[in-house]
């Protein structure tokens, strides 16, 4: 990062006009209308396709923040405890906040925004405003289905929250100029705070660096989500209901497994291996296509010999890094995933392993958030400075 200065701005770039790029293959080429009519061998084809395509943006995009991250994170957090007064982490959740890009959350409400200003003149049922809303749908519906929750924000869903909005008679202007000129204020502070705490000119460059490893992060979410609802709604019921096995089932299954079964046809091996892969069981990767299954007793003993270990531990107090600096209280809301999310009511405690773009509605009425994982450029750091929430993240 640090000699190429150029790697960044361009891999962000790259990853920006890629962002529709899983959805529109599916789309394209796996449609509701197109799918059953594909026959088997062909639909295992698209479906490795995909996959690749999927794997290796992935591979693209990822390892940069993944890696890169964690590293310039630690340098910044040894050099600030070591060199400066107050808390390294507040100090590093202000300067690494990337005020300079708009997130997928955002762009979703200042575009929504945007959209009831042309509905107050033209009103929510012209034909004009519905196009407009299916098309705000087709873009940003994915924001809560994300990996898996099943809840997508539909053409209703827009239009219910529309005349809600120009019944409570707020305006959509103020709004957008609220909203644009509090991030304006924040990046003030943000320089301001840098330009006097006088820092190296290489650590400087790492806060930019993280900065910019955020939105990449953010990208890649924006992209692999997209593609989701089509994904678990249409393909992957049609892949399932030609194999004869639950939808979840086939998670189970490599694209190549799957691909394979569509060509020779589904075996009781094949199904023994399913059923054999819902207990204890781990995945051994040698390689792109090249892997092995460990199950049973001989999982459970990997897992003791390298201490991987699910060990219960009894907390009273959880200890992480401070995401977003704030003060609350409410009731603990504990959600394994995603789809547990409904139960969150507003000024509730969300406690989760990691956020993930799915998470954001509850996100949105949290009091604050802790999370197990993540560290300054994760979603939950990301979104939850964007909400002004409190948040503590990597408790362990």
């Amino acid at each position: 990062f640090l000699r190429s200065p150029r790697y960044l701005p361009k891999l962000i770039t790259w990853s920006q006009n890629r962002q529709n790029s899983l959805k529109s293959f599916l789309e394209k080429n796996l449609s509701s209308g197109k799918v059953r009519k594909i026959p088997d061998q062909k639909l295992g084809q698209l479906y490795i396709t995909f996959s690749k395509k999927y794997r290796l943006f992935h591979l693209h995009n990822t390892p940069s923040w993944w890696i890169g991250s964690e590293a310039a994170h630690h340098e910044l957090h040894t050099h600030l405890a070591e060199n400066y007064s107050g808390s390294p982490d507040h100090l590093l959740s202000v300067l690494t906040e990337p005020l300079e890009y708009r997130s997928e959350n955002l762009n979703e409400e200042i575009d929504f925004l945007k959209l009831a200003i042309r509905a107050k003149k033209l009103g929510v049922d012209s034909i004009t405003i519905r196009k407009a809303i299916y098309r705000h749908s087709s873009t940003y519906g994915a924001i809560p289905f994300g990996y898996k929750t099943g809840v997508f924000w539909d053409r209703k869903y827009f239009e219910k929250k529309l005349k809600i909005l120009l019944r409570k008679q707020k305006n959509p202007k103020k709004l957008i100029r609220a909203k644009l000129q509090e991030i304006t204020e924040r990046k003030k502070r943000r320089d301001a705070k840098l330009k006097k705490l006088q820092l190296p000119q290489n650590i400087q460059q790492l806060l930019k660096i993280l900065r910019q490893l955020s939105y990449l992060q953010d990208l890649k979410k924006t992209t692999q989500t997209r593609s989701h609802p089509h994904l678990e709604m249409v393909v992957k019921p049609e892949i399932a209901q030609r194999l004869q096995l639950q939808k979840d089932d086939i998670e189970l299954l490599s694209p190549r497994e799957i691909s394979q079964v569509f060509t020779h046809g589904i075996t009781k091996k094949i199904r023994g291996e399913v059923e054999k892969r819902k207990g204890k069981a781990i995945l051994m990767m040698h390689g792109v296509d090249n892997y092995t299954w460990l199950y049973g007793k001989k999982a459970a003993a990997y897992m003791s010999q390298h201490g991987l270990d699910v060990k219960v531990v009894e907390k009273q107090e959880l200890h992480g890094s401070v995401a977003c600096r704030g003060i609350t209280k409410g009731t603990v809301r504990v959600c394994r995933r995603s789809t547990e999310i409904l139960k969150v009511r507003k000024g509730d405690i969300l406690v989760t392993t990691m956020t993930t773009p799915d998470f954001v509605p509850a996100m949105r009425k949290a009091g604050a958030i802790v999370t197990d994982e993540g560290g300054i450029t994760s979603h939950a750091a990301i979104v939850s400075r964007e909400l002004k929430k409190p948040c503590i993240i990597g408790t362990k």
